[in-house]
């Protein structure tokens, strides 16, 4: 811009950066600020294109941050990439913005069809340009579930040698080898990607971190409680915690949350010498997880049935945090952090009913506690797959199968762990939890094989 001011496409690619399509997020105001610095009105913006490409994309970015709500301004937008990307077939950077156009317009729902026709376009550049870091990052996020991760295996493999100072892309690889439960793999992505990090920021500055950052310090601090490393994993928590104490911001606060909140679900470390945080106008992911882990700690140490009116009192304001009207309350498109979503809100019911079953449970009350879960799992079912750690820390599916292997149903608790493990594929807790399970449905089968055989 600075270079030559009559240029389109600086301003373009600076609009560009106002939009974050996989975190929901997008600062409408300043991309309306970038336009304004093109012309005052959308005609006399597009005036400045060179050519009818450069319209293209000035078109892009009106329909961007132009009227309308979130979804109908994605739609809008994806509409002129797709044209852009028909007229173009042969331009990899359009192409590249349409494969990420298309994640973006599931609005945080995992449509696989589309997901797929994004996959299918980013390989189609990679074909043509092994080496595109777009297409290779696009590729890895639309394939980054349980059911196509091994398709995304080549591009995870791949993507940390093309950019290898980037953090973000050293973290990328990641998303796949989790969705595998592949967690030697998770934790060396992570390595590098924290390490890369810490490059641009040698004095680990708690107010100079980034969303790239945190997000690899949190995923290490998951491979290190998959392969039982408790005390690596405590070291990446402790080291947020610090984190937070110094600069406090709402992005430090959600991750040492999640962090926290993993750590004591794994670990089962009631005393952990970990602290809470005041989570008031956080979203609600971190808030509702770490108000379970409060819970926890408080239900753990509890001496008599009076304690649990501190425990019931955290229920109460996390129900009262949970907004009435769901649709109304999609997102706050400024800031993921402080935002209300569809997401939280569902994870937020989650752990409300896997506390009241946790209450259930310490006067052995397993059928309530049981009525509980099974309203938890169906709500767990219906929310669309999320790449990376589990949200709620303790998924509704293993915990149910916990409460039927404690309450001695090993047969439906072995088809509970089944299902965590279809959507958390090699989740320690839950996998040895199934094969203790199993042995024991075996060493049942051969007793009864044996007094069959008897008789």
């Amino acid at each position: 811009e600075q270079l030559d001011p009559y240029e389109v496409l600086p301003y373009w690619g600076e609009a560009m950066t106002y939009n974050h399509p996989l975190w929901g997020e997008v600062d409408i105001q300043a991309g309306q600020r970038v336009l304004k610095k093109i012309g005052n009105n959308a005609s006399l913006q597009l005036l400045k294109a060179h050519d009818e490409k450069e319209k293209g994309y000035i078109k892009a970015i009106q329909a961007l941050y132009g009227s309308g709500d979130k979804v109908a301004r994605d739609k809008n937008y994806l509409q002129i990439m797709f044209e852009l990307y028909h007229r173009y077939p042969n331009d990899l950077e359009i192409a590249s913005f349409y494969a990420l156009a298309l994640l973006g317009s599931t609005e945080g729902q995992r449509d696989f069809t589309v997901y797929m026709r994004s996959a299918a376009v980013a390989e189609d550049i990679v074909r043509k340009n092994p080496e595109h870091p777009g297409a290779i990052h696009y590729a890895i996020h639309a394939f980054d579930d349980p059911i196509h991760a091994p398709l995304g295996l080549y591009y995870a493999d791949k993507y940390s040698k093309i950019a290898s100072d980037a953090p973000h892309a050293l973290h990328m690889p990641s998303h796949i080898y989790l969705a595998l439960g592949m967690w030697s793999q998770v934790i060396e992505s992570n390595k590098k990607a924290w390490a890369a990090g810490l490059e641009s920021n040698p004095k680990a500055d708690a107010a100079k971190f980034t969303i790239h950052d945190f997000h690899a310090l949190q995923w290490l601090s998951y491979g290190y409680l998959q392969q039982r490393d408790y005390k690596a994993a405590f070291q990446c928590v402790k080291m947020m915690e610090q984190f937070v104490e110094k600069h406090p911001s709402p992005m430090a606060k959600w991750y040492y949350a999640l962090m926290r909140a993993a750590y004591i679900v794994e670990s089962g470390d009631f005393q952990a010498n970990l602290k809470t945080v005041d989570m008031k106008g956080i979203e609600l992911n971190g808030a509702a997880n770490n108000a379970y882990v409060d819970s926890l700690i408080r239900l753990n140490s509890m001496k008599d049935k009076s304690d649990l009116t501190s425990v019931i009192l955290y229920l109460e304001q996390l129900s009262k945090s949970i907004p009435k009207n769901v649709a109304a309350s999609h997102h706050d498109e400024t800031d993921y952090f402080t935002s209300v979503s569809s997401g939280g809100i569902t994870v937020a019911k989650i752990v409300i009913l896997e506390l009241k079953a946790q209450i259930a449970l310490k006067s052995k009350d397993f059928t309530k506690a049981i009525t509980f879960l099974q309203e938890a799992v169906k709500l767990e079912e219906q929310m669309p797959f999320g790449y990376g750690p589990p949200s709620p820390v303790k998924p509704a599916q293993e915990l149910l199968a916990d409460v039927y292997f404690e309450n001695k149903n090993y047969l439906l608790a072995s088809q509970y762990y089944q299902k965590a493990l279809s959507i958390a594929p090699n989740r320690t807790l839950s996998q040895i939890a199934y094969k203790k399970t199993l042995a024991i449905l075996q060493k049942h089968d051969s007793k009864a094989a044996d007094v069959k055989s008897a008789h």
